[in-house]
């Protein structure tokens, strides 16, 4: 405050001014429409390419380029429906050769049929009318194949909806373990399997077992759930036995005195399994058969 005195002036606060945010540009409206029509035209032309080449594409390739689609925003992301791909595909892939059989169903021509004419007496029963057992193998071995989720393959294969799909692969899974169960018999083929663990230095092992976690979407096994599934393996990776669908909660030795195997290795007939020839080592030291264990959880 100034006194009587006092000469100088008072001083006054500048009025504050309060920093505006810089604004957006607007998109003119006659810009938005031409990125609308360059992007309505790109996805036209990808839809057409995959639907005109999916045959001669990697699954790969074609999953990819899908999952690009879906991507964008609607209604650019929606993927026509289309006539299914197993059928089409037959008729351009009718050489026993073609190794496009390979690429989309990981079995060549001749396997595929032959595997059809085993399995399909069980599919006719497990299945509708609606999927045929052809279409239903083709949709299962190609989701075996490439991952693909059970919309993709429903889309592809022409099945009425993801449901239709995840029966189809179910009723093909419980052909083969019904039908061909005995196919991936051990104990019959032994020898060709310690002597394959041999060369990858695990004298006298028999077999591989190992426990693997695999996510499970739906709200049956709730956020993030998943399945425990117990696998026994050769030296080559081959599968000899399976058993899936255990809860996750539970440990795997709990798991492995619950299983198949582990019954068919403590009945008393067939308790021979690991009680065969020793191995012997350089240094004098004896090896009995064993099988190794590996768990990735």
């Amino acid at each position: 405050m100034a006194t009587a005195g006092d000469s100088s002036n008072p001083i006054t606060p500048k009025p504050t001014t309060k920093k505006r945010k810089p604004r957006k540009p607007k998109l003119a409206a006659a810009t938005a429409q031409h990125v609308i029509s360059i992007l309505n035209t790109a996805s036209s032309a990808a839809h057409t390419f995959l639907s005109q080449n999916d045959l001669y594409l990697l699954p790969s390739q074609s999953l990819q380029l899908e999952s690009l689609l879906s991507s964008l925003p609607p209604p650019f992301s929606k993927l026509p429906s289309e006539p299914s791909l197993f059928h089409r595909f037959a008729s351009s892939a009718t050489l026993d050769f073609d190794q496009r059989w390979v690429q989309f169903f990981s079995v060549s021509r001749p396997n595929f049929y032959r595997l059809l004419s085993l399995l399909s007496p069980s599919l006719v029963i497990f299945l509708p009318s609606t999927i045929p057992p052809e279409t239903a193998l083709a949709s299962a071995l190609y989701r075996l194949a490439h991952g693909a989720c059970y919309k993709t393959v429903a889309r592809k294969f022409g099945l009425d909806s993801s449901e239709a799909a995840c029966l189809a692969f179910y009723s093909v899974c419980k052909a083969v373990n019904d039908k061909l169960g005995d196919l991936f018999e051990f104990r019959r083929d032994l020898e060709r399997i310690v002597a394959g663990f041999g060369w990858i230095s695990l004298p006298n092992c028999c077999d591989a077992l190992g426990f693997g976690r695999f996510g499970v979407d739906g709200e049956i096994f709730g956020r993030n759930g998943s399945i425990l599934v117990q696998a026994l393996v050769d030296s080559e990776g081959r599968f000899l036995d399976i058993s899936a669908g255990w809860p996750s909660s539970m440990e795997p030795v709990a798991i492995f005195r619950q299983t198949r195997l582990y019954l068919g290795v403590e009945d008393s007939r067939e308790s021979e399994l690991l009680k065969g020839p020793t191995y012997r080592l350089s240094d004098g030291c004896s090896i009995p058969q064993y099988v190794t264990t590996v768990i990735n959880l």
